[in-house]
């Protein structure tokens, strides 16, 4: 895994979660979640992965007949696939911001992956430099894209993509980086693996790599963060299942919608606090969800 290449900022790392992590100090009510199936008309399989604050509207792939995967946005009680021109066969849809700017990713017809911005009607893709593969999964609302890239080794390598300038961002130490999500302060949230094959999540906040694992958790991934700096993602446990769940003032919460059956992830949280995801239910069928928080006294 290469240094951090192009980095303004000196980068440092710190292990478990320490005083950055001090905002999210318990306070506020008792919260739980409503919960909305998100599923594509007559597909086999839909997930959600990101929502904005417009109703919301939410974007994420869907899985035909012929298993041909598809974006789709939903906006206004409506669904539209949105697959990019020269998609193949697994195309996605990854982040929506509140400009209604949208990225995600495609295979070309040599297996090849580019990420992309959906902008005011028109795509454009986005390659990282020199990449084998691209994938763009984040974008803030001042359309700085975050996503990971493919080099000619197999190493996965996060990026930034700001004002027409990329950055790579790699946690240092580990084998493998990919960002998932940043917000308008210009915090990322992320993934990598260690040398042992453990993956944990991470925070980058002012120039510092914070690690954020779930408490006993095998393995953890972060997805979503928004403009509260409230965090979600998935775990692994040690029975394989994988939870959904959210790191907020009162702590980490696990949020798996009713029904689920050890597959459950949340993947993005806009700034009203809903959250976007995907589970398993009891007969193998895959759905996005959307989970809308209701609060107690």
């Amino acid at each position: 895994m290469s240094s951090i290449r192009r980095l303004a900022l000196v980068l440092a790392i710190a292990l478990l979660v320490p005083a950055i992590l001090a905002v999210l100090a318990a306070q506020g009510r008792a919260v739980s979640y409503s919960y909305t199936d998100i599923d594509y008309p007559g597909a086999l399989i839909s997930f959600a992965f990101g929502l904005n604050e417009l109703g919301p509207q939410i974007v994420g792939n869907y899985f035909d007949s012929n298993f041909v995967r598809h974006a789709f946005l939903l906006s206004a009680g409506v669904f539209s696939t949105i697959d990019p021109p020269g998609g193949n066969v697994d195309n996605s849809a990854n982040n929506i911001n509140n400009r209604g700017e949208i990225v995600g990713q495609f295979d070309d017809a040599d297996a090849h992956y580019h990420g992309y911005v959906l902008a005011d009607g028109s795509f454009t893709t986005i390659d990282f430099p020199g990449a084998v593969d691209s994938f763009t999964n984040g974008i803030n609302d001042r359309g700085q894209i975050v996503g990971d890239y493919i080099d000619a080794a197999g190493a996965d390598h996060g990026f930034l993509l700001s004002n027409g300038v990329f950055t790579t961002i790699d946690v240092p130490g580990a084998t493998d980086t990919a960002l998932s999500a940043i917000n308008d302060g210009g915090q990322i949230v992320g993934l990598f693996f260690d040398a042992a094959g453990i993956a944990h999540g991470f925070l980058l906040s002012e120039g510092v790599f914070t690690t954020i694992d779930y408490p006993g958790a095998v393995h953890t991934f972060l997805f979503g963060i928004n403009e509260k700096g409230e965090i979600v993602g998935r775990y692994i446990n040690a029975a394989s299942a994988q939870h959904a769940f959210l790191l907020s003032s009162t702590g980490f919460m696990t949020v798996d919608p009713p029904g689920s059956t050890g597959r459950a992830i949340a993947t993005d949280i806009n700034n009203h606090g809903q959250i976007s995801g995907l589970y398993r239910d009891a007969a193998g069928r895959r759905h996005g969800f959307l989970a809308t928080p209701v609060e107690h006294p």
